[in-house]
């Protein structure tokens, strides 16, 4: 399914193809938690635990785009990456901190604690035939998917 998405959108996004996913995700998590205020002012308690799901779950989504910011994987431009980078991580519970710090330790996380040769997946390769096939057929319908 082909989906249209306006030139300018195309242009900010890193990939063209989640434009339109990331754009609704995004006003997704800012509507989700500034209208879980509202539930959580109501005098239900049903709409005050409905608000509580709501803001929470924004929270974990803001979360999630504040990481891919980080990355530099939503946006082409990095300045649009910082913005929303900065608004998420204040929507994921993270006012006191800067993003470009958040960001700068998040990054180095990856160069101090991240020991990629602990677990040899090539020798898990060559001893679990059945988890070598299992992982050829998984790539093989994810390649399939792609070009279709």
């Amino acid at each position: 399914m082909t989906v249209l998405v306006p030139a300018a959108s195309r242009e900010w996004f890193r990939a063209r193809e989640d434009a339109l996913a990331n754009t609704l995700l995004l006003i997704l998590t800012a509507v989700g938690w500034l209208g879980s205020f509202g539930l959580l002012a109501a005098h239900s308690a049903w709409f005050n635990l409905l608000g509580i799901v709501l803001c929470a779950h924004s929270m974990v989504l803001a979360a999630y785009l504040a990481h891919e910011a980080a990355h530099q994987t939503l946006f082409a431009i990095p300045r649009a990456n910082y913005w929303v980078g900065e608004a998420m991580s204040f929507v994921a519970g993270s006012p006191y901190a800067s993003f470009e710090r958040i960001r700068q330790l998040h990054l180095r996380h990856y160069l101090d604690r991240a020991d990629r040769s602990c677990f040899d997946f090539k020798g898990l390769m060559r001893r679990r035939s059945a988890v070598r096939r299992s992982l050829q057929i998984l790539e093989w319908a994810f390649i399939r998917r792609a070009r279709s």
